[in-house]
């Protein structure tokens, strides 16, 4: 029942998202409305400078962003599961935002559900460029319980079985791979399951950055971190 408004990806493009939020006499504002925007990591791209105009954000008066990590690159606007256009903007967001990464198609419902259970804008980030060609039987999300104030990141995640982080591998490796929970991080997990001393640390939330559990999960037996950082085709960088 919800109505359906197309957007514009271009420079300025969030400002309508703020506008319907802001302290003005629209019926959104009125309402008190939880406004979802479909875009892409591009589009994206272009909307952060707006978003930093939305008001504070309240249980019921907020802003979903659910993004396909699925670009256009190249000459030949090849699909890529790449973030790299969101590198230079997602340091503008402000505090009020909680960004979220899921893959498994499980996981990306579960999420998507459980985000609109917090007092924040929202960004979540999930595999659309492999997932949509898996086929599998997917489990309804269970509705949590709605609270006045919202629930925590921490806590809506909890009910979901999942948390700020995932770790596999070895437990007494001492090199450890970090990469942004996607494909690349699946690959990753794969990969590297049967191979001594090496382990994998998945980032679900990068914002708000939760530094005591993403230390609670590294082995006491680390010695190297590596950290897989998005970049532009054809680019590379060692962190």
């Amino acid at each position: 029942a919800a109505p359906v408004i197309s957007l514009q990806t271009r420079a300025g493009a969030g400002l309508s998202l703020a506008g319907r939020l802001s302290q003005s006499t629209t019926k959104d504002r009125e309402k008190r409305s939880v406004l979802t925007a479909y875009t892409t990591p591009i589009g994206l791209a272009s909307m952060i400078p707006s978003l930093m105009h939305l008001p504070p954000p309240t249980l019921d008066s907020k802003v979903v962003l659910q993004v396909p990590t699925s670009t256009a690159v190249g000459e030949k606007f090849t699909l890529s599961p790449t973030l790299a256009s969101l590198n230079p903007a997602l340091t503008l967001l402000p505090d009020n935002f909680a960004v979220v990464l899921s893959s498994t198609p499980q996981e990306q419902v579960d999420i998507a559900s459980a985000v609109y259970h917090l007092p924040s804008h929202v960004i979540h980030l999930f595999d659309h460029y492999s997932t949509s060609r898996e086929i599998g039987p997917l489990s309804i999300p269970t509705p949590l319980v709605k609270t006045p104030a919202g629930m925590s990141i921490t806590e809506a995640l909890r009910e979901k079985g999942y948390g700020f982080f995932d770790y596999a591998g070895n437990r007494a490796a001492s090199t450890v791979i970090v990469v942004l929970n996607g494909p690349l991080a699946l690959s990753i997990k794969a990969s590297i399951s049967n191979v001594p001393g090496v382990g994998v640390l998945v980032v679900r939330v990068l914002r708000p950055w939760d530094e005591a559990a993403f230390k609670a999960l590294l082995p006491s037996t680390v010695k190297r971190v590596h950290v897989v950082e998005d970049v532009p085709l054809g680019s590379a960088r060692g962190i």
